[in-house]
């Protein structure tokens, strides 16, 4: 019979440390920072910025018409998913080599960041156990989701597309599996090199340039075929409900059980300044 142990560490430090091609998305947005949750679902309010106004009437004016320019904000929630991954070592393999344990976690963390990391583009929200969190492309607004047959996307879309997003705030990405990256890169006439083929659209190796607005590509292989995103990713934010943790669950003779897990969420604040552009094939 096991003997339950719980030597429990917290490890967060290492999200931003440990990671690889399969976690690029993830990788930005924790760079936005780690926000703590409060709850299983995590609601905050739209960072959306008002239109333009053209009123003249000063504030005292305005305020006495009843006129006053409110900041409306609207809410966003998205809820907390579990990721678990376990490790198991027998004491000779822990015996034999002394950094056996950090090498199996550190992969363990890549792992359980590369799942969450798909799931960021794949996942379907649902709130009762098991729980999962909505995708980031579950997130757009329906007006944002373009759908166009591959064969007949053309440069013009593309920037058409940019506009639409710019609305809401500064595009910065594009995001992208490689093969549809390489893709618009051959509908917008670019090459990998920085020579510019008209004014209003070149690629210059990781980045696009759309009527001088430059946008970094990101390739990552989780986002599904044929699918392009737009947007900011400052607006991409990282909410741990429960920190990642290393927990050493249990011996049975000589072999000693580990988990690594953490209970996040990701929230777009800003919905209206992402845009996905689906080329459909049928």
């Amino acid at each position: 019979m096991a003997d339950v142990i719980r030597n429990e560490r917290i490890i967060t430090e290492f999200l931003p440390v440990i990671g690889g091609n399969l976690t690029r998305t993830l990788d930005i947005v924790i760079k936005n920072g780690v926000f703590q949750a409060k709850d299983v679902i995590v609601v905050q309010g739209t960072r959306e910025i008002n239109a333009p106004s053209a009123a003249t009437a000063t504030e005292a004016d305005r305020i006495a018409d009843g006129k006053a320019r409110k900041s409306v904000r609207g809410t966003v929630s998205n809820t907390c998913e579990i990721i678990t991954k376990y490790v198991s070592l027998t004491d000779t393999e822990t015996a034999l080599e002394k950094v056996r344990l950090a090498k199996e976690i550190e992969d363990a963390v890549l792992e359980l960041k590369q799942d969450f990391n798909y799931h960021l583009w794949n996942g379907t929200r649902k709130d009762i156990d098991p729980r999962a969190m909505d995708s980031i492309l579950r997130q757009i607004p329906t007006a944002n989701k373009i759908s166009k047959a591959k064969a007949n996307f053309a440069k013009q879309d593309f920037v058409d597309a940019v506009l639409k997003a710019s609305k809401a705030g500064i595009v910065t990405t594009v995001f992208g599996g490689y093969d549809t990256v390489s893709y618009l890169a051959d509908v917008v006439k670019a090459t990998q090199t920085s020579q510019q083929n008209s004014d209003m659209v070149n690629l210059d190796t990781n980045i696009i340039i759309v009527n001088g607005q430059k946008l970094e590509i990101v390739t990552d292989e989780a986002i599904p075929d044929n699918t392009l995103v737009l947007g900011n990713p400052k607006y991409l934010e990282f909410y741990l409900l429960n920190q990642l943790r290393q927990l050493e669950l249990a011996r049975t003779g000589r072999v000693v059980d580990y988990m690594v897990d953490m209970e996040a969420t990701v929230l777009l604040r800003n919905p209206k300044n992402f845009v996905s552009i689906n080329l459909t094939t049928a």
